[in-house]
Parts: C-alpha cells; structure tokens; sequence
C-alpha cells in the first residue's frame, strides 16, 4: 500500500464510485428505512438506519484496481452503543462462504463496480447484513466479539515485541535491559529458552 498525503487523495478517488453505489444500493435502503446515502471527499457512502448504519466505500491508494469494503455499525444515537461500535461485514459470513472474499472482487471502472456491488448488495447485503440492522442485539454481540478479538490480538502483538526487542538486548550483552524487559512480561507468555535468558539476564544485571 503506497504512503499518500492527504492533499494528493482528491487525485487518486474513483469519481463514478458515488453514483454507482447510489444506483444500486440507494433504493435497496431505503426500502428498509435507511435515509439517503451521506458522501465524504471521495465518494463513499454511507446509510444511516433507526440504530444500524452500512458504509460501502474503498481506499483511493488502491488504485487503479479498486477493492470494494462493507462494513456496518451501531449508530452514535442508538442507545447499544458499545465501546467498538463498527465491523467489516466480512465478519458475519462463515468462513466456508466465497462471499467472505468480496475484498477480492476488485473494479477498476463504472462497469466493473455496477456489477461488483450489485453482486455484494445480493450475496453479501442482504443475506448477512439485512438479519445484523433487523436484530441490532444481534450486531452489538458481533460488535463485542470482534472487539475483544482485536484486544487479544493486540496484546498478543506487544508481547511478541517485547520478546524481540528482550531477545535483542540479551544477544548486545545488555542484560539489566533484558531482565527488565522479560520481567514485564508474564513467566505464561514466555517459552523455556525465554525464561532461561531472563534468568541468566537477571543474574549478570542489578535487576531483582
């Protein structure tokens, strides 16, 4: 993914994305209560329901071949309102389903988005977020677990980068680094070789 600033993003948007999307999904929604798609500065939408909204957008550093992204949420008014209040809609389709993948179904024209998103409102939409804004309990559970998956996957990632940046203390001879490091840590998070360099670290170094 290239690194792009700001003011160059207005370049790079897809300017048939807004009106595509709004023919195949704007009279769709609004069949279902959802008010008229709101467009930011390159053209992605978003509808807003009672409790639920749907965002179809795309990132402008993608192009020219353009991946379509869903995702659908808790509105800021609904009384759910839960800490994380938004998933990719990926989330709800088993992992056993192709329309999983719809990330993959990528368009570089209007063309290729009308039948992109036609097949994403159908397979996607409305078999998987339809039943999520009928039963908003539903979603905020999602909501939560998805949450609590991205915590965990988190922690995990910060653990893993103490373990290197203790791993590369220890191999420079910088054992008070290392033991303070491995003693953040839990002795759990640990492998028997890291507990056994945290040991030497802390007998080569003033740490406790």
């Amino acid at each position: 993914m290239r690194n792009i600033a700001m003011e160059d993003w207005s370049a790079l948007r897809a300017d048939y994305f807004e009106p595509v999307a709004r023919d195949v999904f704007d009279d769709y929604l609004r069949s279902f209560g959802f008010g008229n798609g709101e467009a930011d500065e390159v053209g992605c939408l978003t509808w807003h329901g009672r409790e639920v909204f749907l965002r179809v957008h795309y990132y402008v550093e993608d192009t020219p071949n353009y991946s379509p992204m869903v995702t659908i949420g808790i509105t800021r008014t609904s009384p759910l309102i839960p800490a994380f209040n938004t998933i990719g809609l990926w989330y709800a389709i088993p992992m056993d389903d192709g329309a999983r993948n719809y990330a993959t179904w990528t368009y570089s024209n209007a063309d290729e988005l009308k039948q992109v998103l036609t097949r994403i409102r159908d397979e996607v939409v409305d078999v998987y977020a339809r039943p999520l804004w009928d039963d908003p309990d539903r979603l905020v559970a999602l909501i939560d677990t998805r949450f609590a998956e991205v915590k965990t996957e988190r922690a995990a990632e910060i653990v893993n980068q103490k373990k290197q940046e203790a791993e590369r203390a220890f191999r420079a001879h910088d054992y008070e680094k290392a033991a303070r490091l491995y003693g953040l840590m839990k002795d759990s998070d640990l492998s028997m070789a890291e507990r056994k360099r945290h040991e030497i670290a802390k007998k080569h170094s003033s740490q406790p």
